[in-house]
């Protein structure tokens, strides 16, 4: 799952990426094998003790991991003075998300990113694409059967949507 979500990425192009949810990194850190030098990633995550076993696993200085929820990624773009982002990837289980809290994500994201950016989405079901379909103008979707249960992957691309 995790080489079929980074393998259609533009590496050369995304110089600020944004993590929602790392967890214990395993994106996370295979996102970092291919960033450029001089990009970032600034891995947003909810949970203390994943905050402090990110930070303590890696000394990559192109990895910034703070606390905070999704909804926040505008300010923790600003408060690190880097802008918009080239990339959002997220595994947040959108189908358990309150339709309200789902929704607010997916529009601060939408702020968040460049005009020439992209959302890349894995699920375990593909009941987040409804709500993807409202605010971007196009899709791309795929399946990994390899992983258990299998999973879909999204990207969307952002131009030409209107938030």
């Amino acid at each position: 799952m995790v080489r079929r979500m980074l393998a259609p990425l533009d590496w050369h192009r995304i110089r600020v990426l944004v993590e929602y949810g790392p967890g214990t990194g395993r994106f996370t850190f295979e996102a970092l094998k291919r960033m450029r030098s001089d990009a970032a990633l600034v891995a947003i995550e909810t949970g203390q003790g994943f905050v402090e076993a990110l930070r303590s696993r890696c000394d990559d200085p192109r990895l910034i991991v703070v606390r905070g929820t999704a909804q926040d990624v505008n300010r923790n773009l600003a408060e690190q003075g880097l802008g918009e982002a080239d990339c959002i990837l997220t595994g947040l289980p959108f189908p358990t998300l309150e339709a309200q809290e789902a929704d607010a994500i997916i529009r601060e994201s939408i702020r968040a990113i460049s005009s020439s950016g992209v959302l890349a989405a894995y699920q375990m079901r593909s009941a987040i694409r409804p709500l993807l379909k409202r605010y971007f103008a196009s899709l791309r979707s795929s399946y990994e059967w390899w992983n258990v249960p299998p999973a879909t992957s999204t990207g969307r691309a952002v131009s030409g949507t209107d938030p």
